[in-house]
């Protein structure tokens, strides 16, 4: 059967439809004005670039008609063609005038200066200048004796504060030369006014914050409206690269995404870049996106406390209504209904809730014939204590041993003797106390089993068995100890060669827990078996087990570890650690205040209950 939609869901749905609508006749509106913005800064952007451009082409023009006004001059010529010290001095008057006059002529020229082929300068030029020409030398030899192709040049000094420049070179020919082999006469170098070129690019800059570079052959930046950037060198074909990846021509420059072009000029190998910040454009949609989204947002709130009104009123207690039955259905017999709205609503939830009142009171009855039944689980739980117990109570074995010790008196065997009355108290202890005793019980039981040990073992083994005063009025289950430290004796010190060390210890934990610990330094237990013998604690814990005969020597530790379960709960239990060579712990702990008896059972006695 397919489920309906409910009202609650349907009133919600009408309201997120119609605030949907709104959203979207909003960002059709925004695209749109951000589409129109977007053209109008590209249309802006190519303006800047072709403005750009003729700028620089006039530039080049001035700085080769200049180059070639110097170079081919007749100053110039006998300038340099004259080698004396006086014809020079009579010619550089009117050297000076020249290139006075044509760096006067053009603001894009910062300094104009002729090198002979002996490395003589001469020119309108600053302190700063020479610093270039310096730093000009290092990259060409100007002492050469034939022509050279001209072009421009970027020089940059990163140890020198301002030590960028970029130049125009032009090797100078002589005019009539006398000998064929030798028509090199001086070098014609120009420095550019990149503060001048600075000033336009930033004059012609579309919006604030826009950036405009020029850059040579080689990317690097000559000038720009960020003074900041000359010289360094610009990474083109990363941005181009960014540029294709996104669609269209957005890049990441200086952590904010931005619009990029580039344009080479012709003939120069030069390029301008343009760099605008997307939100310059953006910028100017925010009152229009303001208002909108004003309008928008007021639409949308009235619709959604309309809608809450109607949700409150309607939707809400029907869909508490459709939970409680739900719940009831399930099983949850204490779920109500609670309407706070005043309408026919509220006494349909009122019909429901006396209808629930009587579903519980036919739980309660149900509860009570429960609680009957796990009485009677509790009393078979008991039993199969009682039936686990039964286990380790042999009780034809007692008359046997009497049997055993009148023998031995008749026979004068005092080993014997004291072996069978040893075994005969251990007996006695198993058939006739109950299943729980005190601790100073079971300890005396642990001595008898001890004496028989030593009768055993005599002078091979060492004893330390050490237990708090405190707890010998506690209650422990009957036979907890013993099994486990016969598993110590046999299974542990016996297999050493040499005697070894029992260590029994009973104390009060930290968390006010009776603690017992046996330990032996004996053979351990392999990484294998010790594996094996917790899988076996733990499936005895959860179901019985029909144990292989190799298992069977676990039966003692499995018992011990489900009466414990039993008795205190299933937070209890033996712990079990082992290391081969080395030794094994078997340790367990219950609760003390619960199982606390009174001393006087115990038959008094004082101090710590100690054996060495």
């Amino acid at each position: 059967m397919k489920k309906a939609c409910g009202i609650r869901a349907q009133i919600t749905l009408l309201i997120a439809v119609a605030a949907a609508l709104i959203a979207l006749m909003q960002v059709y509106y925004y695209s749109g004005f951000y589409q129109m913005m977007e053209e109008r800064e590209d249309r802006y952007r190519m303006e800047s670039i072709r403005q750009m451009e003729a700028n620089l082409l006039t530039i080049q023009q001035g700085i080769l008609a200049t180059a070639d006004t110097v170079s081919f001059s007749r100053q110039t010529q006998e300038y340099l063609r004259d080698k004396s010290v006086a014809s020079q001095f009579g010619n550089y008057e009117k050297v000076r005038d020249l290139l006075l006059s044509v760096k006067s002529a053009n603001r894009n020229i910062a300094a104009v200066m002729l090198l002979d082929l002996d490395g003589r300068v001469s020119g309108q030029y600053g302190a700063g200048d020479l610093r270039v020409m310096r730093r000009i030398g290092r990259q060409f030899d100007f002492t050469y004796r034939s022509a050279q192709r001209a072009g421009y040049y970027a020089i940059a000094d990163e140890d020198e504060e301002n030590g960028f420049a970029y130049a125009y070179v032009q090797p100078i020919q002589r005019a009539l030369a006398e000998d064929e082999s030798s028509q090199a006469a001086g070098t014609c170098i120009i420095l550019l006014n990149l503060q001048n070129i600075d000033r336009i690019m930033t004059s012609i800059s579309p919006v604030t914050g826009a950036c405009l570079l020029f850059l040579d052959r080689e990317n690097r930046v000559i000038s720009s409206n960020r003074q900041e950037m000359g010289g360094a060198f610009f990474d083109l074909e990363g941005y181009a690269a960014q540029a294709r990846k996104s669609g269209g021509s957005t890049v990441d420059f200086s952590g904010e995404p931005c619009f990029f072009q580039y344009q080479d000029v012709e003939e120069t190998g030069w390029k301008i870049v343009s760099i605008l910040p997307e939100k310059e454009v953006t910028g100017s949609l925010k009152k229009v996106r303001a208002t909108g989204a004003l309008l928008g947002g007021a639409t949308v709130a009235f619709l959604i406390l309309w809608g809450y009104r109607l949700v409150r009123g309607i939707g809400i207690p029907i869909q508490q209504m459709a939970q409680v039955m739900q719940r009831v259905g399930d099983g949850d017999g204490a779920a109500r209904m609670y309407v706070s709205v005043h309408n026919e609503l509220e006494m349909l939830g009122d019909g429901v809730n006396r209808m629930l009142d009587r579903i519980e009171e036919g739980s309660r009855r149900l509860i009570e014939a429960n609680t009957r039944l796990y009485e009677e689980k509790l009393l078979k739980k008991q039993a199969q204590i009682n039936a686990l117990q039964s286990q380790i109570n042999p009780h034809f074995l007692y008359n046997t041993l009497n049997c055993i010790s009148g023998i031995a008196s008749e026979y004068q065997a005092d080993p014997i003797i004291d072996v069978a009355s040893a075994l005969s108290m251990i007996l006695r202890y198993s058939i006739k106390e109950p299943g729980m005793v005190p601790v100073s019980d079971e300890m005396r039981c642990v001595d008898s089993y001890l004496k028989i040990i030593r009768i055993r073992y005599p002078e091979r083994f060492q004893y330390d068995i050490r237990v708090d005063e405190e707890i010998w009025g506690c209650s422990i289950p009957k036979l907890t100890l013993q099994p486990l430290i016969e598993n110590a004796v046999y299974h542990g010190l016996e297999k050493r060669p040499h005697g070894g060390i029992l260590t029994v210890k009973g104390f009060i934990g930290s968390e006010g827990d009776i603690c017992f610990e046996v330990k032996d330094n004996g053979a351990g237990i392999s990484p294998g078996d010790l594996r094996r013998i917790r899988a076996l604690l733990h499936r005895g814990r959860e179901r019985e087990v029909c144990f292989s005969e190799k298992d069977k020597r676990c039966i003692g530790l499995i018992n011990i570890d489900r009466r414990l379960q039993m008795v205190f709960g299933e937070s209890y239990g033996i712990r079990l650690e082992s290391s081969c060579q080395e030794g094994t712990t078997v340790a367990f702990s219950f609760p003390g205040e619960a199982f606390k008896k009174s001393e006087e059972k115990e038959g008094g006695g004082s101090g710590c209950w100690g054996r060495e």
